[in-house]
C-alpha cells in the first residue's frame, strides 16, 4: 500500500508539473493581447457596453447575443506551489518538499432580459505531494457550484434595487468580516439571500444566508446548518474633490456559529458585530482606519471583543513610485478565563492576515512600516516588517480554523516575534500575472517558552494566474 501511495503521490505531482508548464505557455501567447481587468468577484464584472461596439478577440466572449439578451463567459485557473519550514512554528506537521495546488474556475454571467440576470461558476481544485496531513475541502474538492444565483433589478441601466438569491460568494469592505477566501485552493461561497441598494452618494443592502460547508468530492458541497448569519453594510461617500476622496461603511452582522471552541469550552457562539469604516486618500496621502466591535454569548459567558486597525500611506513622486506608511491592527483577547466574559475576538468569515494562514489575529497586535513599489506597470512590491505581540496575557495565539500555536497559559511573555513579508506581482497582462510571496516570522519568547520550543517560520508560494 505504501508503495502504491507513493506511485499515485508521484503521478499526481507530475499530472501537477504538466498542469503548470501548460499554463506557462499560455501566459507567454497571451502576452501580447490586452484584456478586462479581473475583479475578486466576477459578477461585478460589467460587459453590457461591449454590446454597442464591434467586438473582436476576448470581446467576443465577454459578450456574446443570445436572443433578446446576452451572455458573458470567463475563468481562471491558478497553479501554487506551497513551501513551508516549521510550520506552526514547528508545532504542526510540516511537508519537507512542499506541494502543488491547482485550481479550475468556469463561470457564465446570462442577461437573459433587462431586469434578469442568471450566474453561475463551476470551481475544481486539486493537490500533489501533500504527506503530512489529511487532504481538506480547503485543499480539494473535486468539481462542484461554487456560485449560482437568480438576480432581479429595478432598473437594467442604472439599477436602484436588486434582489439576488442562491449561491454567491461576498466580500465587504477590507475583508475584515466577509472575505471570499481567495488564497486558499477552495473559495467559500455563502447560500444566501440579499437585498441590494445603490444611487449616487448612497449603497448598501441587506443579507440573510449560511456559509457552504465545502467537501472534497464532486456536487456535495451543503449549506452549513451550524452554522446563519443576517446583517447589512452601508455605504456613503463623504466627499469628493481634486484633493482626494474619503468614505464612510458601516456592516452589522448577526452570526451563529455551533460547535465553536475556546480554551477547551465548546458550544455556541452567537455574536452582534459592528464595524465602522474610514478610509480615503488626500493629495499624495491615503488612509484605512476600521473599528470592529462584538458583543453577544458563548457556552453562559458573555462575549465583549474587538479589533482596531489602521493602515496609513504617502505615495512619493519619485522612480518606482514609491508609497510608505505604517500597518497597525490590534485585536482583543480574553482578559481572564473564568470569569464569566469571553473577550476572544472572532474575525467570523475574515481575509487571513498573512497569505498563508499562519496566524489568526486573534489577540494580537502588531506595528510596523510598509514600502510599496512600483517599478513598472506590470511589476508591483510589497513589502512590510511587523512586530507580534499578544494582547492579552491570558489569551493564546491561533491559526487559520481555530488550531492553537501556543496556549494562553503557556507563559506570561508578550512578545510573539518578528513578520517579515515580501510580495512581488508580475503582470504579463491582463489575462496572465506571476505572483511570489514570501514570509518569515520569528519566534519571540512566548512561542520560544513553554512545553515544546518553538521554532522561526518560513513559508515562500509562488503561483501562476491565467484569467480570461
Amino acid at each position: 500500500m505504501a508503495v502504491q501511495d507513493g506511485a499515485r503521490r508521484v503521478s499526481s505531482a507530475r499530472r501537477m508539473r504538466r498542469l503548470s508548464g501548460l499554463a506557462a505557455v499560455l501566459a507567454a501567447g497571451a502576452a501580447q493581447a490586452a484584456g478586462p481587468q479581473a475583479k475578486l468577484l466576477p459578477y461585478e464584472e460589467d460587459y453590457s457596453a461591449l454590446g454597442a461596439v464591434s467586438r473582436t478577440g476576448w470581446e467576443r466572449l465577454k459578450y456574446i447575443p443570445v436572443g433578446s439578451g446576452w451572455l458573458s463567459l470567463g475563468g481562471e485557473s491558478r497553479t501554487l506551489y506551497d513551501f513551508r519550514r516549521n510550520n506552526g512554528f514547528g508545532r504542526f506537521a510540516t511537508d519537507p518538499h512542499g506541494y502543488w495546488q491547482q485550481r479550475f474556475r468556469m463561470w457564465a454571467d446570462y442577461r437573459p432580459t433587462p431586469n434578469l440576470r442568471l450566474f453561475g461558476e463551476l470551481a475544481s481544485s486539486a493537490v500533489a505531494g501533500l504527506q503530512t496531513r489529511p487532504v481538506q475541502a480547503t485543499d480539494r474538492n473535486a468539481l462542484d457550484l461554487a456560485q449560482g444565483f437568480v438576480e432581479l433589478s429595478d432598473d437594467a441601466a442604472a439599477p436602484t434595487w436588486r434582489l439576488r438569491a442562491g449561491r454567491q460568494q461576498i466580500a465587504y469592505a477590507w475583508q475584515r468580516l466577509l472575505d471570499p477566501r481567495d488564497p486558499a485552493n477552495s473559495r467559500m461561497p455563502f447560500d444566501a439571500l440579499r437585498v441590494l441598494y445603490q444611487r449616487p452618494g448612497l449603497s448598501g443592502g441587506l443579507l440573510w444566508g449560511r456559509p457552504v460547508q465545502t467537501r472534497v468530492g464532486s456536487f456535495d458541497d451543503r449549506s452549513d446548518d451550524a452554522q446563519r448569519l443576517w446583517g447589512a453594510h452601508v455605504e456613503k461617500p463623504l466627499y469628493t474633490g481634486m484633493q482626494g476622496a474619503a468614505k464612510l461603511e458601516a456592516i452589522y452582522l448577526d452570526t451563529h456559529q455551533n460547535g465553536r471552541r475556546y480554551a477547551g469550552v465548546t458550544g455556541e457562539d452567537h455574536r452582534q458585530t459592528l464595524s465602522t469604516r474610514f478610509s480615503g486618500t488626500y493629495a499624495r496621502w491615503d488612509y484605512d482606519l476600521e473599528l470592529i466591535g462584538q458583543r453577544g454569548h458563548f457556552a453562559g459567558q458573555r462575549v465583549r471583543a474587538w479589533q482596531g486597525s489602521l493602515f496609513a500611506g504617502y505615495s512619493f513622486d519619485q522612480a518606482w513610485k514609491p508609497r510608505l506608511g505604517p500597518r497597525m491592527e490590534a485585536s482583543s483577547g480574553d482578559r481572564r478565563p473564568g470569569d464569566g466574559a469571553l473577550n476572544t475576538f472572532n474575525g467570523l468569515y475574515a481575509r487571513a492576515s498573512v497569505f498563508d494562514g499562519s496566524m489568526l489575529t486573534t489577540n494580537v497586535r502588531y506595528f510596523g512600516p510598509e514600502l510599496v513599489l512600483r517599478p513598472s506597470e506590470k511589476l508591483w512590491v510589497d513589502l512590510y516588517v511587523l512586530k507580534l505581540q499578544r494582547q492579552s496575557l491570558h489569551d493564546g495565539v491561533y491559526a487559520a480554523g481555530w488550531r492553537v500555536v501556543q496556549p494562553g497559559d503557556a507563559n506570561q511573555a508578550r512578545d510573539i516575534g518578528v513578520r517579515k513579508v515580501m510580495w512581488v506581482k508580475y503582470r504579463f497582462n491582463d489575462f496572465a500575472s506571476l505572483d511570489v510571496y514570501v514570509h518569515h516570522t520569528s519566534a519571540g519568547a512566548f512561542l520560544r517558552e513553554g512545553t515544546r520550543e518553538g521554532r522561526d517560520y518560513f513559508y515562500v508560494a509562488p503561483y501562476l494566474t491565467l484569467r480570461f
